[in-house]
């Protein structure tokens, strides 16, 4: 009998973990990715990595303002709507914050650490139309007049206006970012998913967000054993074995005769 002979066939497969991708509160969650139904009974681990992505919800910030300065800003009126607007402008400098989101991936002994980044970006300028204070008589000049409907004389209503002008400073902590790691230096991670074709991990979430998507990565190298192979014997053996069994044969035949 020959021994038996070991082949090698390389494969990579991409498993998601049993956190399932969606809204997470703030707080610990406890997972696992589960490779038992995916790799071989036998197998060398080639290369092994995990991938997470998260995005923020942007649901919620805080506006800190700093003192504020009101001036009459004068006059204006719109002659298509027939309104006339006494306009003050109230000037001041705010900050705006986003709240910040982060995470802590912990797989064994592994710790990593992801963060929300500041985005900067623009905030627009508002203006608020009080109720009507009632009507004026101006021409479309501004020229007070007396009589409406005379000389161009018209009827405004009339408002006072607010515009808000805030320069901001804004912290807005939010987009995407993932969180990456090859494990191939992690033994204890290796040892875990050889033993059991699994790994755990937990994860802790500061402030709320969303995960995106989370993948274990594994090259892997199946060790498959082939049958063993029964040893052929060489054609004068054949020979050899034949005419012995003939031999046999007529001795039994002059027996019976």
């Amino acid at each position: 009998m020959l021994g038996a002979a070991t082949q090698a066939s390389a494969a990579q497969i991409s498993l998601k973990a049993g956190l399932a991708p969606g809204y997470l509160g703030a707080g610990s969650y406890h997972s696992s990715f589960d490779a038992s139904l995916a790799l071989p009974k036998a197998f060398t681990i080639q290369g092994l990595s995990i991938s997470f992505l998260f995005s923020d919800d942007q649901d919620s910030y805080v506006d800190f303002y700093g003192p504020s300065k009101t001036v009459a800003a004068g006059p204006t009126w719109d002659t298509s709507t027939l309104e006339y607007f006494n306009k003050t402008k109230m000037t001041r400098t705010g900050t705006r914050v986003f709240e910040g989101e982060s995470v802590t991936l912990s797989f064994g002994s592994l710790v990593l650490d992801g963060t929300t980044e500041d985005q900067g970006g623009a905030i627009a300028t508002t203006s608020t139309k009080g109720a009507s204070l009632g009507t004026k008589l101006m021409k479309n000049g501004g020229e007070a007049c007396t009589v409406a409907g005379k000389s161009g004389c018209k009827s405004y209503s009339v408002y006072s206006v607010k515009d808000n002008e805030t320069t901001w400073t804004q912290v807005n902590f939010s987009g995407d970012f993932g969180v990456g790691e090859s494990l191939m230096s992690q033994q204890d991670l290796l040892d875990a998913l050889l033993s059991t074709r699994m790994l755990n991990f937990q994860l802790d979430v500061l402030g709320d967000l969303n995960l995106v998507g989370a993948s274990l990565n594994i090259d892997y190298t199946e060790q498959v054993k082939s049958l063993p192979t029964a040893a052929v014997p060489e054609p004068g053996s054949v020979s050899l074995f034949g005419a012995a069994l003939l031999g046999m044969a007529g001795m039994r035949r002059r027996r019976k005769a």
